[in-house]
């Protein structure tokens, strides 16, 4: 009897591993990359105000910070959550961040932004909206965590205890406002809600 056929397993994607580039690998990066279909496709995405940005829901295509964010923010906002766009690498702007975008619904969204030269390491996350002004948003500077022993790639949540409370409790404090009832964190941020607990998630491979 001949052996029963079976359909080969699709192979996983592989994760993102770490290097560091110089700026000159850097620019060179960017001009094999930014072609001029690709530069005029998007300049005129930013001159377009309607224009969408692809999303995602895949897990396996994000950045291990940005993957473990949406596995923690899903838990509360599932039934909002639209996807994630991604920041592409080379940024168009090799001075600029690489930033992928959490699209929470109700117009929230949560900016993820690595470091180009190093897209693994994680320099900021900013929880704003187009409905509110940028004096309230939640800006959470993380370019100095590794100073101080953090490592947000190999972390089960790549936020500090302290950030995580911060980001949580903005969120919870604010989603469901009116834009014009939006309230920024005070300069202590004493007034943070402890965050829902969160379940361990998966180490990157």
């Amino acid at each position: 009897m001949p052996p029963k056929k079976t359909k080969p397993t699709p192979a996983k994607p592989a994760r993102r591993e770490r290097r560091v580039y110089t700026e000159e690998e850097l620019e060179q990066a960017a001009d094999a990359y930014w072609t001029p279909e690709r530069t005029a496709a998007y300049e005129a995405a930013q001159d377009d105000d309607d224009a969408m940005p692809e999303l995602t829901k895949d897990l396996d295509a994000m950045r291990p910070q940005t993957e473990r964010l949406v596995v923690a923010l899903i838990k509360t906002y599932a039934a909002d959550y639209k996807g994630v766009a991604l920041g592409v690498w080379p940024p168009f702007d090799p001075g600029l961040p690489v930033t992928d975008t959490i699209v929470l619904g109700r117009g929230w969204v949560v900016q993820v932004s690595y470091d180009p030269n190093d897209p693994t390491l994680l320099v900021a996350v900013e929880v704003t909206s187009a409905k509110i002004s940028d004096d309230v948003s939640l800006e959470i500077v993380c370019d100095e965590y590794e100073d101080e022993g953090f490592d947000s790639f190999v972390k089960t949540f790549p936020l500090t205890p302290k950030d995580r409370t911060r980001l949580f409790g903005y969120l919870k404090r604010n989603y469901r406002r009116a834009p014009e009832a939006v309230e920024g964190e005070d300069e202590d941020g004493d007034d943070q809600p402890e965050p829902d607990t969160i379940v361990p998630l998966r180490r990157p491979s």
